[in-house]
């Protein structure tokens, strides 16, 4: 068998470790991750630093990220030796049901259209996360993202490769080009001053709600009233010394933990 190469290897990556003596922050561009070094340094938490990231990478990498998303957070508090885990996944609308949707003529769920559409969890997540372990207000948290929604930022080359492939939900943007979205602006400052509660409880609920109702969707006001996120006991397995923690289903973490546990009864080479 021949040596294996990871420079001609189809699914090598060109990543390095990364060293850090007080904190690291990661996202998928690195105006994200700056912004939470820029927390931290300020004094911020790990928290604080990504509840930043996250407001900020819907406007940063639009393509893979938005407000319509879920939050699945695990937190690691030194001070309590202990692992909490958050849930902030959508629910889908009461009105559905499964057997509404095969009623519908479906066999599986479509990828796209209001059908799939839950109602979003990531707000409250951040707003959760925020209020029990967070250090800096919400308007602090969301004012790096702020700025660039309002001032401008350069689109990065991957991001407007993505963008272009994806041009028939987004507008299309150049590499190099001052991307500004102020309407999202006004959306975080929102929800800084709420507490997220204007997305669930407040004016910006009412208009997605509206917004649902008049292109054929299935939300309700009550379907954002009754959500919470849910603290929930995160799930782990062991694997030759280390321990591996996911979040419980409906999170997909658990496929993780089978594979290691799979992987725990087989001998693995050493090269």
């Amino acid at each position: 068998m021949p040596a294996f190469d990871p420079l001609t290897y189809r699914y090598a990556s060109r990543r390095n470790v990364v060293y850090a003596k007080n904190a690291v922050a990661c996202t998928s561009v690195p105006l994200g991750a700056q912004i939470g070094l820029d927390v931290m340094k300020s004094g911020g938490n790990a928290v604080d630093a990504a509840v930043a990231m996250a407001a900020a990478m819907p406007l940063l990498e639009p393509t893979g990220n938005g407000l319509g998303s879920d939050c699945f957070a695990l937190v690691w508090i030194e001070r309590d030796k202990r692992l909490y885990g958050l849930n902030a996944s959508g629910v889908a609308p009461m009105v559905l049901s499964a057997e509404k949707v095969r009623a519908m003529g479906y066999t599986e769920m479509p990828k796209a259209g209001w059908l799939p559409t839950m109602v979003p969890g990531a707000p409250a997540g951040w707003a959760e996360l925020n209020r029990r372990f967070g250090t800096k207000p919400l308007a602090e948290l969301f004012a790096p993202a702020i700025s660039y929604a309002e001032e401008g930022y350069p689109v990065p080359v991957n991001i407007a490769r993505q963008w272009e492939r994806d041009s028939r939900r987004i507008a299309k943007a150049m590499a190099g080009e001052l991307f500004r979205l102020p309407d999202y602006a006004a959306t975080l400052r929102s929800l800084a001053a709420t507490d997220c509660e204007s997305y669930y409880r407040g004016a910006l609920m009412e208009r997605i709600v509206a917004f649902s109702r008049a292109t054929g969707g299935y939300f309700c006001e009550d379907d954002f009233r009754n959500y919470r996120p849910e603290w929930v006991e995160p799930i782990t397995q062991d694997y030759r010394g280390y321990t591996a923690c996911e979040i419980p289903p409906n999170g997909h973490g658990i496929t993780v933990l089978m594979a290691l546990g799979i992987l725990n009864g087989m001998t693995m080479p050493e090269n």
